[in-house]
Formats: structure tokens, sequence, C-alpha cells
């Protein structure tokens, strides 16, 4: 955690200090480097996920699935648990013999370890924009009760605004970049494998690209490269122009550019990109409608419980940085902290569920 003077709250106040929503968490910092990847905002459905580092002209997505496992060749194997030996194991329970029903139970299951490894994150998409000297005003957000994010900022270009959720509705990723004061955008956008995730080496990714998306296919290492994972992100240029080189989407003067994006696994050696690019081209990818939709159900769910411990209004108008370093000072509870980590518990517990799994 960063430790953080007065005088470096004070001028966090005065600069990131904003009006937001009640269920709003908000910092006037981002993290450098990937393995600060905690400090990341995150959005997700419990089977899709995003982190948004926040980086105002080079930002950096990492894409997440549930499904995403370093895979094995060795399968996980149990024996068939004769009937009598099961009704043991609870009977043993019902006397309160719990270490011998485990004995029992792992000794008769003969489990063989294998299978699918940790969970690993995917690809990252890259957001670059021209550089505009030092950015100032800058924040970014995450609307607990929407799921959405925000980056906002200004330098020597203009006024500038991403944001971004995951669809709870439709399972996908849904990005919107433009200007806060009538600036044109432009902006180069990659996909590609973070070097800093430190992948196995012979993991290879192979771009994918045709006049309304970029894509990437990605294998995992030998024995195992007839699995992988694939990726597609679907744009809409409104205004301007727009090219890709080099495995590279090169926006300029756009009035406003919206994505939309899936991933999946493979596991026969052949790229779905073109099942997702197909189940993409049914949505239509106006941002505010599909936001809209998703904040019903994300908002139903999460808006059924709430915390006030009396709070000083101003308070809950504070950055993270200002909250943290003040409950650093303080033997009693900052009480806008303490809502926030609340909201942000809830928050999180809900992105990361869904009807396959619990939280991971």
């Amino acid at each position: 955690m960063m430790k953080f003077f007065p005088a470096t709250i004070v001028i966090a106040t005065l600069v990131c200090q904003a009006t937001v929503s009640a269920h709003n968490s908000f910092s006037c910092d981002y993290p450098r480097s990937y393995d600060r990847w905690q400090e990341a905002f995150l959005s997700g459905n419990g089977k899709t996920g995003i982190m948004v580092f926040g980086n105002p002209q080079h930002e950096t997505v990492i894409f997440n699935s549930r499904h995403f496992n370093f895979p094995s060749d060795t399968k996980r194997t149990f024996a068939k648990v004769p009937r009598d030996t099961v009704e043991k194991i609870g009977r043993l329970c019902a006397e309160g013999r719990f270490k011998e029903a485990n004995n029992l139970a792992v000794s008769s299951s003969q489990y063989r370890d294998g299978g699918d490894g940790n969970r690993h994150p995917g690809f990252a998409l890259k957001i670059d924009m021209p550089d505009g000297g030092k950015p100032s005003r800058y924040m970014r957000s995450c609307d607990y009760s929407t799921g959405e994010i925000s980056v906002a900022w200004t330098d020597n270009n203009g006024a500038w605004k991403r944001r971004s959720f995951v669809s709870r509705d439709k399972d996908i990723a849904v990005f919107d970049i433009t200007s806060t004061n009538g600036r044109k955008v432009s902006c180069a956008l990659s996909l590609e494998l973070p070097e800093e995730a430190n992948f196995p080496s012979g993991m290879t990714a192979e771009n994918s690209n045709d006049n309304t998306s970029i894509g990437i296919h990605v294998r995992y290492s030998h024995p195992m490269a007839h699995r992988g994972f694939d990726g597609v992100v679907r744009y809409k240029i409104d205004g301007g122009n727009s090219i890709v080189r080099n495995d590279t989407l090169f926006v300029d003067g756009a009035d406003n550019v919206t994505l939309v994006a899936r991933l999946d696994t493979f596991s026969n050696g052949a790229s779905i990109i073109p099942e997702i690019r197909s189940s993409l081209s049914g949505i239509t990818p106006g941002y505010s409608q599909l936001l809209q939709e998703h904040a019903a159900i994300h908002g139903d769910i999460f808006n059924r419980v709430s915390i006030d411990l009396g709070a000083d209004p101003s308070s809950r108008e504070l950055p993270n940085e200002t909250l943290l370093a003040m409950q650093k000072e303080d033997d009693k509870p900052v009480a806008a902290l303490w809502e926030r980590i609340f909201d942000s518990g809830r928050y999180h517990y809900l992105s990361s569920s869904s009807e396959l799994t619990p939280p991971d």
C-alpha cells in the first residue's frame, strides 16, 4: 500500500474531489505496472471480466474468463465408491467422527490428481492516444451500482473520457471513447498477450483482423497447443477514418469510438474467431442502450442491500487514496471508507459469481 503524506492528501482532494453517485469508488491515481494489477478497477459478470488499469494516454485492459485455466495432459480420476461405503461415511459424520469419515472418503475415492491447472489472465486490449502532454484533472471511477468504469482527464489535446463495463445479459465487454469538449478522437487499438503476465514459454498469439473487428488467437504450449482461447473486439467508428495496419487499428478524427468484445476457449486446435465475430454481428453497438439493459439486471441485485454508517457527505466524495490515508492517521473508523469497502465487497462478489460457479 502506498504511503501518502499530508501535503499529498490536500492536493489529491483539491484535484480529484467530485460529485459522485452514492456507490461510486474513485481514484486520482492508477497502477503503473502489471505487478500492481490488484489496483486495477474491475468489472465482470461471473463469466467474463476486465481489469482496467486507467493510464490516460496508454491504457491497458486485461480480459479474463471463468474458463481460462492452464491445460494439462494428465487426467483427474476418481473411483466408483460402493454404496455401503458412502452410507458408512454418512454414519460416521452423524456420530461426530469426522476425521474417520474424511479418511474413509479420501481412501475410497482413489483420487488421482491432474486436470486443468491454475486460472490465468487472458489477452490485453491496448488503447494508445496521441501525446497531449502531462494529463490534468485525472479521475478513474467505478460505479458499483452499474458496474461501469470511467477514466477521465484533460491534456493539451482536449478533455477525454473512456467508459467500460461487462454486460450481464449479453456476456460482452463494452467500451466507449469520446471527448467531453467537442474534440475529435484519434487512437490506436491492438490485442496482444501481455508480457508482464509471464505466460509459459511456447504460448503463441496470432492476430486476425477484418474491416469490422480485430481478433487474437492464442494457443497453449506443446503438447497442449490444440487448446487455447480467442477474443474479438468489434468496433464502430462514428465519423473520421480508420485503418488496420500491422495488426493495429488506427482511428483518426472520430466523433466517438464504441467497442464490443467477446472471448471463448477452444479445444480442437481450430480458431473460433469466425464464430465469435458472427455472434457479435447481431449486437447493435450502442453504448448507452447496452449499459441500460445490463444495469437494470446488475442494479436490481446490487441495490437489494445497502449500508449507512452516518459518514459526512463531503467525505463520501473523497478519493480512495485520501480515505485510506485518513484511516492510517485515525484510530476511529473513517465511516466513508467503510461504507465504500462494504459496497466494494458486494460489488466484487457479484462481479465474480454467476449461475455457473461461486466467486473465485
